[in-house]
């Protein structure tokens, strides 16, 4: 008798439960907008409760439980000669057909967590996001811009994440290299899942990350000149139910289409006048700078690895 294989089994159900509560496909790069700001792991309900910019706020389904797959459904397989890429995040480097593929998507990817990767904070700061994304700006007022956040994704920067979490973090991390689990320190997530850490202290930390993000997002619109729209490339779950099943789940596992995970914000900030857009190329920027081993240590940061 064959043994069933679990967890790709929960991945079809929910996968087929997905396709039935939202089946109105629609794609990023076709919406109407000058600049698209990307908080990652954006929660809908978390934005919803502590945004504070003008505008009109509605929520969209993702189709995307992490980055990669929201890269590969939104980027991949075609040229925006029209836009710029800056994105903190290296994610996109670990699939190789990913990475090939999105290098020749945009006018220019600027790469921030080259240059701008805080090894303290193991992440890259939104002040950083922020100089760098009004520079591009400036530079390139014709393109479109797409501005990839890392926050209020993990690592947690704010009080609670420094003081309380990453204290734990550590922990965790020193347990399994006593364990001789050198490839695999646990990250935050798992932590949580393993009890070593309070659901009560991780939402503390992880609202924490998004007000310190939304406080550069809001100087960041009013430099922009254009339509520009704030959303996120996937959810986050916390301790919480994988509907219709009764496991609970932390983080962003890929192929999970819970409602958490894939309902994300998209909110129109209000603008007075339009960008005029230009297809003509730029000198391209698309160079990989930076070797496998310095992207999977910040990615480990991240707690992708």
């Amino acid at each position: 008798m064959n043994r069933v294989n679990i967890p790709k089994m929960k991945e079809k159900i929910l996968k087929s439960y997905y396709s039935l509560f939202n089946n109105n496909s629609w794609s990023l790069i076709e919406e109407d907008w000058d600049n698209i700001i990307i908080l990652d792991a954006c929660r809908y309900d978390m934005f919803e409760d502590l945004n504070s910019i003008d505008g009109q706020l509605e929520s969209r389904w993702t189709y995307s439980s992490n980055t990669p797959e929201y890269i590969e459904n939104n980027f991949v397989d075609e040229t925006y000669n029209n836009t710029i890429y800056v994105t903190s995040n290296p994610i996109y480097r670990v699939d190789e057909w990913v990475s090939g593929n999105i290098k020749g998507s945009f006018d220019k990817i600027i790469d921030v967590w080259i240059e701008g990767w805080d090894d303290k904070l193991g992440t890259v700061h939104p002040r950083t996001m922020y100089d760098t994304a009004v520079d591009v700006n400036e530079l390139y007022p014709n393109k479109k811009l797409v501005i990839h956040f890392m926050q209020p994704h993990y690592p947690f920067i704010g009080n609670t994440g420094k003081e309380e979490i990453g204290k734990q973090d550590l922990r965790g991390r020193v347990k399994a290299l006593e364990q001789g689990d050198i490839d695999n320190p646990r990250n935050v997530w798992e932590l949580l899942d393993q009890g070593e850490v309070a659901v009560e202290t991780i939402w503390k930390a992880y609202r924490e990350n998004l007000q310190i993000v939304l406080e550069y997002t809001e100087r960041l619109v009013e430099d922009l000149c254009g339509k520009t729209i704030i959303t996120a490339d996937h959810g986050n779950l916390v301790r919480e139910r994988a509907h219709p099943f009764p496991f609970k789940l932390s983080g962003h596992p890929k192929g999970i289409y819970t409602e958490k995970l894939v309902k994300v914000p998209w909110h129109t900030v209000k603008y007075e006048s339009r960008k005029e857009i230009s297809d003509d190329k730029s000198e391209r920027r698309n160079d990989i700078q930076k070797s496998d081993e310095s992207v999977e240590e910040r990615l480990s940061d991240l707690g992708y690895l």
